[in-house]
């Protein structure tokens, strides 16, 4: 799991250029105050208390049988596991269930939250379901 300290780390610690993209937008969301974090959370109906409650984002987050974008680590326990696609229609739905059972299982079903960002002009049917 990388910590993504500044631009030269986003754009250098992958190959892949859909986790540099990942990266870049981590790095970003951590630059911006913390209240857009706080305001995305509430506005996805995440019962998140404070905005001092997020302690810390990681990159490529290592989980059994997955590897989300990004976490976002939460004091009161709470992870928010990140999965973004670059391009429409490219959600994987026995990836985000892998993202799902992996976190479940290292953080405890009740401590895991899934955001799916695309550039998508709806919510993929799999996703709804």
């Amino acid at each position: 799991m990388a910590k993504i300290r500044n631009l030269w780390d986003a754009i250098t610690l992958s190959d892949v250029p859909e986790d540099r993209c990942s990266n870049i937008l981590l790095w970003l969301i951590e630059k911006l105050p913390a209240k857009i974090i706080f305001d995305i959370c509430k506005m996805s109906g995440l019962s998140v208390d404070r905005i001092s409650d997020i302690v810390d984002i990681r990159s490529q987050y290592v989980l059994e049988h997955s590897r989300p974008d990004g976490v976002i680590i939460f004091n009161n326990g709470k992870h928010l596991l990140i999965e973004t696609k670059r391009f429409p229609d490219a959600f994987d739905e026995q990836q985000f269930i892998n993202h799902l059972s992996g976190g479940q299982k290292e953080f405890g079903k009740e401590n895991i939250w899934l955001l799916f960002l695309s550039g998508d002009n709806s919510i993929p049917v799999e996703l709804e379901r």
